[in-house]
């Protein structure tokens, strides 16, 4: 018998994904952590925005500014989401325009 082999998919996830997840127990965050031979990145921008709006979704959700500092860490973790530094992908930004 043949070793067996899984294609990996690389999917970049934005803000408004990471955002779904935190305010919502819904089927994107189901979906996000099921994700069966997925490889998840994000932007390193995205950190800056979600810290930017922490105050925002602890409102909505009724907990403090700390907590959802704490529960982003987790959804990073859990879902094994990579931050790609800017420098990484700078070159291409213009191209992509």
């Amino acid at each position: 018998m043949g070793d067996s082999c899984l294609a990996v998919s690389v999917v970049v996830i934005d803000a408004n994904v990471i955002i779904s997840m935190l305010l919502k127990d819904g089927k994107v965050r189901a979906f996000i952590l099921r994700k069966n031979n997925l490889k998840l990145i994000t932007p390193g921008y995205v950190e800056d925005e979600l810290a930017k709006y922490a105050n925002e979704f602890a409102k909505r959700l009724h907990v403090s500014e700390s907590q959802i500092v704490e529960m982003i860490k987790e959804i990073f973790a859990t879902a094994q989401i990579s931050v790609i530094p800017k420098k990484e992908y700078e070159e291409w930004l213009e191209k992509a325009r």
